[in-house]
């Protein structure tokens, strides 16, 4: 019999290492792995049977036959264990090895399907509501290559991504290939086809559905500019819960009381919301023109803190939003996490907008190499930089924060430091 491993196991390479990327019930793991786990995952792909496995490595580190028969077997077995493996009666060859030894693959890649949006919120930083949406065929092709390279978390969004025409047909290819599927909705579209959206995504066990939702009835219907916004937001959430789907709830912090944001966190956790998160406005789009300063950062932990500990429990949990508590030292802002626009311009996460480049002109493979060429040699903003800077607890660790900020003093030391990189990472 033909050895294999289970669709959507493979070898991830990456600069420096090589990792084995998993499914065990339902979550994907991923393992560093020594050479020799190497040489038996690359001969799990269906065109191999146990005997061969074990010649094939005997021969290549020149030890005796029942030495590798153990290892190999005892290796296998693990893998039997966790359902990792199936056998073949005919050759059927698959393809084990992902990733390259030169660039990242991202971990995490947002794609923002459409910047079509029927709110018209007071700090969107996109100035979402009427604009471009992704060509349907670019989008499938980059999402296929991001999948064949190793990608395995994409976050759909927009503008409003159920205003995207196909999305069900990039959740299908998506759900197909084992990913893990977060959407970020206003929760305003609630029609038969999103109906079906939710219900493919049953079939996804690590599907998050985030919902925006800004306070209790009147503060979140002003701050979205709709009546029967948060109406619809809350039937939305109800709905994925329904669907016995992960279901977050994301709150941005502006001009709301600890009163109003305690309302909903009660409301939430009851109607059995899993998780809230809160956030602050980013200065950009609405939020700048509209001139909103929302919370300070100090305000703002002493909030989550509060809430925390008098909320959080096994079935739910107060969290700082994404953008917060992952910040670009960890998150590897540029070439581990990405985001492709409308347009199909690459950014180096989900909140900047710094243009890294083009997918109309350029592949995937070359903007991520260059990526991390030059993410690589950037310094983080930090206290040796930032320590006299009024801005500095909200730019510290994070560039998008600090390429947001740098204009509000007159003169930014850190980016003074990282003129050259900064440069070359603008200057395709």
């Amino acid at each position: 019999m033909y050895i294999s491993l289970k669709n959507n196991n493979f070898i991830l390479e990456q600069p420096n290492k090589i990792l084995f990327s998993y499914i065990i019930k339902g979550s994907r793991m991923l393992v560093n792995i020594n050479d020799s786990a190497k040489q038996i995952l690359l001969r799990l792909n269906g065109i191999y049977t146990i005997d061969e496995i074990i010649r094939a490595l005997g021969k290549e580190y020149q030890e005796d036959f029942l030495i590798v028969k153990m290892m190999v077997e005892n290796f296998l077995d693990e893998l039997r264990e966790n359902s990792l493996l199936e056998e073949h009666s005919i050759s059927i060859e698959k393809n084990i090895k992902r990733g390259y030894s030169n660039l990242y693959t991202p971990e995490h890649v947002t794609l923002e399907l459409t910047h079509n949006c029927p709110l018209k919120c007071q700090h969107c930083f996109l100035n979402a509501g009427i604009g471009k949406e992704m060509p349907f065929e670019k989008c499938e092709q980059v999402v296929t290559e991001l999948l064949e390279s190793g990608t395995r978390i994409f976050q759909l969004t927009g503008g409003e991504p159920f205003c995207f025409k196909k999305i069900n047909k990039i959740i299908s290819l998506l759900i197909s290939e084992g990913a893990e599927i977060h959407i970020s909705t206003s929760g305003y579209i609630l029609n038969d086809e999103v109906k079906k959206s939710l219900e493919m995504l049953t079939r996804n066990g690590n599907a998050i559905i985030q919902v925006s939702i800004d306070g209790t009835k009147e503060s979140h219907n002003y701050i979205r500019g709709r009546k029967d916004a948060y109406e619809k937001a809350i039937d939305f959430a109800k709905y994925s819960i329904s669907k016995k789907i992960s279901t977050v709830v994301a709150t941005t912090l502006i001009h709301q009381s600890l009163e109003e944001i305690e309302e909903l966190v009660a409301y939430l956790k009851e109607i059995g919301v899993n998780k809230i998160r809160l956030g602050l406005i980013t200065n950009q789009g609405r939020a700048y023109q509209n001139n909103l300063k929302g919370y300070t950062l100090s305000h703002y932990k002493k909030m989550l803190v509060y809430l925390k500990e008098k909320y959080d429990d096994k079935l739910f949990r107060v969290e700082e939003s994404e953008e917060i508590s992952n910040s670009l030292k960890s998150c590897g802002a540029g070439y581990k996490t990405i985001k492709i626009t409308p347009q199909m311009i690459v950014t180096p996460c989900a909140m900047m907008q710094l243009n890294i480049g083009d997918l109309k002109k350029e592949s995937l493979t070359r903007v991520l190499e260059r990526s991390y060429i030059n993410f690589s040699k950037l310094e983080f903003p930090q206290k040796d930089y930032c320590e006299n800077c009024l801005e500095e607890e909200y730019c510290h660790d994070c560039i998008s924060e600090s390429i947001i900020r740098k204009n509000n003093v007159e003169n930014c030391t850190w980016e003074d430091s990282q003129h050259e990189v900064l440069n070359a990472l603008t200057n395709q």
